[in-house]
């Protein structure tokens, strides 16, 4: 859910291109919720991409449980099972 990510697991120091992980999360976080709260079947689709551990998949499954709350049927699958 979105109730349970942890955005204090990203640091809040600039890395090395100049950016603060955690909160270039946030903006990702927020963008997510507000995707989730405003899905029709008419909306974008979204690409997560990146290395392991930094919340795709969390943050997809939130997305996911918001839908199927709203009434909308989901179907979960990773890019390497598609």
């Amino acid at each position: 859910t979105f109730e349970n990510f942890n955005l204090d697991l990203y640091s809040t120091q600039r890395d090395a291109a100049g950016i603060i992980p955690r909160e270039h999360m946030q903006e990702i976080f927020h963008y997510c919720q507000s995707y989730a709260a405003t899905f029709t079947l008419s909306s974008h689709n979204i690409l997560m991409m990146g290395h392991t551990g930094l919340g795709k998949t969390h943050l997809s499954l939130a997305i996911a449980n918001v839908c199927i709350q709203n009434g909308v049927g989901v179907v979960y699958a990773s890019a390497q099972n598609i």
